[in-house]
């Protein structure tokens, strides 16, 4: 597991979630694509995975981002998530929605999803990961220097690592395709102009390779019916990503970037036109409406 979280942290930062991340005390920079080759095989199955609190808590406030509550999933429609399938889709979406929360440091609301998120998973057979000592950290968030980012990305990393140990590679996908999905449906709803030139536009561009990754990693159990069920709904989405072409990057655009214009990292970039943008919007409002059973469209 030391070996597969030491794997993780650099390839999440490079691609997980608009690649985001960043350490501490460190200045923006140029991010290049990347691919999975034969050395990173065994982060393969830590590399899909929902977007950390940490990345979401950067890309939100990099990106000026704000913060809409009526994106989120509410936390009363828990009740009506019945089958295995809904339910491990939908605490993705509620891990995403969590992240987003902490992000803008919105303790209220942020506690309520993880104690609903403590909730769910009782009923996924993953409560062994709130352990005690999670659950006082959370009691003593108001008294002590405990951030809430740290809080939240305990929990996520306490997911993975209790999925992973335990073989559940197949619940793995479903949360992972919830959050990926629920993240970028906040993301491209929070975005009403299109301008190509807008770091958050280019880096919704740039998760064509992630999403593709995560399509993989969801066919390595497609003789499960859930997870086939899964793969039918999102493939509009994947059409789209698809459709995406890479570019080389101009010497005017490396200038650009240099200047403080949109990120350009490495030789390449990932082209999205307004129409393909609001194409993946479309695809991505449908299917997420799709997986939490809410039916009203932004």
């Amino acid at each position: 597991m030391f070996i597969k979280k030491t794997l993780l942290y650099p390839l999440a930062c490079s691609v997980l979630f608009f690649g985001a991340c960043k350490t501490e005390g460190e200045k923006d920079e140029n991010l290049d694509n990347v691919a999975i080759d034969e050395q990173t095989t065994d982060a393969v199955e830590t590399f899909y995975q929902v977007p950390s609190p940490e990345d979401l808590f950067v890309f939100v406030k990099a990106g000026n981002l704000p913060y809409n509550q009526e994106l989120l999933n509410p936390i009363g429609n828990i009740g009506k998530y019945v089958d295995t399938r809904s339910k491990e889709l939908n605490f993705g979406v509620y891990t995403a929605d969590l992240a987003y929360s902490a992000a803008f440091h919105k303790y209220q609301e942020s506690l309520q999803k993880l104690e609903s998120i403590r909730k769910m998973s009782d009923e996924i057979g993953i409560s062994a990961v709130f352990d005690e000592a999670l659950e006082k950290r959370v009691k003593n968030i108001f008294t002590n220097s405990d951030s809430l980012i740290n809080i939240t990305s305990a929990s996520y990393y306490n997911i993975v690592d209790f999925l992973e140990s335990n073989d559940r590679g197949k619940t793995l996908a479903l949360l992972s395709a919830g959050g990926w999905i629920e993240s970028l449906y906040i993301v491209t709803n929070l975005i009403t102009d299109f301008n190509k030139q807008q770091a958050a536009i280019q880096h919704i561009a740039d998760q064509k390779l992630s999403f593709e990754n995560l399509v993989l990693y969801l066919k390595k159990y497609e003789y499960d019916e859930n997870i086939q069920l899964t793969l039918t709904d999102i493939m509009e989405v994947q059409n789209v990503f698809s459709s995406l072409e890479v570019v080389q990057v101009s010497e005017k655009e490396k200038k650009k970037s240099n200047t403080g214009g949109y990120k350009v990292g490495g030789t390449t970039r990932i082209k999205i036109t307004e129409a393909q943008f609001k194409e993946l919007k479309e695809k991505i409002v449908s299917v997420r409406n799709k997986i939490t059973g809410n039916s009203v469209t932004l």
